[in-house]
């Protein structure tokens, strides 16, 4: 017989439920980088990133369809952000055309 929530006896006014079960949280997947022959180019120039500045770049990346990033505030923040986990040679720790 299938249980539908239906079938329940009537509860107390403002009473949802009556039990909780809690299977533990859920953890994203360790992240995967891309393949060496995928490049990243800022300003027309090929970077290496270390792969917390890859990961963080992946997340701007899916935003692109999003309202968020036209903003130049949001922008702003993100490079600001981002060059806090750029490694030493890439060029957006201090791109030239960004004061």
């Amino acid at each position: 017989m299938m249980y539908g929530r239906w079938e329940e006896e009537p509860r107390e006014e403002g009473v949802k439920w009556k039990t909780l079960e809690h299977r533990g949280p859920v953890f994203a997947e360790a992240y995967q980088r891309v393949p060496s022959d995928v490049k990243f180019y800022y300003n027309g120039r090929a970077m290496v990133l270390s792969e917390t500045a890859e990961e963080v770049a992946g997340f701007y990346a899916r935003m692109l369809e999003h309202d968020y990033t036209t903003k130049d505030i949001f922008n702003k923040n993100f490079m600001k952000d981002w060059r806090k986990v750029c490694n030493s040679e890439c060029a957006c720790v201090k791109p030239p055309d960004v004061v």
